[in-house]
């Protein structure tokens, strides 16, 4: 039994390293367990903390490797390991070696937050940088600020996080919808104003459109990537109308999250000829815009968000996601393979 005291589970490394090693050793059989730490809390709330959780993760290595000695020489290699909380977990381990990855969350407070793309440029950036995954976005649905008057997180701010996210750096993008998580069904507490069973919110349409992304993201050379806003040469804005740009081996994507006109560097990227393509993130199709040689600076104006609304241009729900490939690659439409696959 672990003794409490002031309303915390631990006060002592060795009481977070003997939960840590019960938990190793009584999942160490199971091989594809991701132990995340922490949660909603900063590591550092007390000034004991980064101890108490450096410890804990010590002690699930050393359960799960068959050891039992706090003395800071766990074998960590066999163990997939992260901390969770609002801020990245580079802001205090980052240095660490039971941390195989980042995680961070833009959370739920407003529309538009900055920190979806901001905190996965930062962990980009750092020396020796790890893979970073922003694991709390705004859940559709959910209360903005969690006030019911505010209005509600939508498919289009589900888009929006993810693309940014995942376009400045970060190495993936967890979903959340408010209902699924606290799995709310009739008859039980809504917690902050759930207003659907869980099961009706699995069809929620920013659930499917995630899979939009993981298409794209698969249709191009997997390694090489790296986020360059160097690219943009205009149209690019603060908050709501900040684009994103990421290229690789062959190509660059742009997310354009209000449907304003972009102007790309294209003498950057070094190609003869480009192949440009419009990629819908509310459906996954895509349309192809032309075939140019590389002179200098392209703009490109987004499209309508439907055949039906082609009026409809700027503004939220007006995303779209810009392709360029290199010609001589033979890439096909986004989200359908490519001839230079890895």
């Amino acid at each position: 039994v672990i003794p409490r005291s002031g309303g915390q589970c631990f006060d002592t490394a060795e009481q977070a390293y003997a939960f840590g090693h019960f938990l190793g050793v009584r999942f160490r059989d199971h091989g594809n367990i991701v132990w995340i730490l922490g949660g909603d809390r900063h590591p550092d709330e007390r000034p004991e903390g980064l101890a108490l959780w450096r410890a804990m993760a010590e002690g699930i290595a050393d359960g799960t490797n068959g050891e039992d000695s706090l003395n800071s020489r766990a074998d960590y290699s066999t163990t997939c390991m992260t901390h969770h909380a609002f801020g990245s977990s580079s802001l205090w381990f980052h240095e660490d070696p039971w941390i195989d990855f980042h995680m961070w969350g833009s959370y739920h407070s407003d529309f538009s937050l900055s920190r979806a793309w901001e905190q996965a440029g930062s962990d980009w950036a750092l020396p020796r940088p790890k893979p970073t995954l922003n694991a709390e976005p705004a859940y559709e649905n959910h209360p903005v600020n969690w006030i019911r008057d505010n209005g509600k997180f939508t498919s289009y701010d589900s888009r929006q996080i993810a693309y940014w996210s995942v376009f400045s750096g970060a190495c993936g993008h967890t979903y959340g919808c408010h209902e699924v998580w606290q799995f709310y069904a009739p008859g039980r507490m809504p917690v902050t104003f759930a207003d659907r069973s869980w099961q009706e919110a699995l069809l929620l349409p920013g659930a499917g459109q995630m899979i939009f992304l993981r298409r794209l993201m698969e249709s191009r050379p997997q390694f090489g990537r790296v986020p360059d806003q160097a690219l943009i040469a205009g149209g690019t804005g603060p908050g709501s109308g900040h684009a994103a740009a990421l290229r690789g081996r062959g190509f660059a994507f742009f997310y354009l999250p209000a449907g304003y006109p972009i102007v790309v560097r294209t003498e950057l990227l070094e190609w003869k000829k480009i192949k440009a393509w419009w990629y819908d993130p509310r459906n996954g199709e895509s349309v192809l815009i032309g075939i140019y040689g590389n002179t200098g600076p392209l703009t490109f104006q987004p499209l309508g968000v439907s055949k039906e609304l082609e009026w409809l241009r700027t503004g939220r729900g007006c995303d779209w996601v810009l392709v360029l490939d290199d010609f001589e690659t033979g890439c096909g439409a986004p989200g359908h393979g490519c001839a230079d696959q890895d």
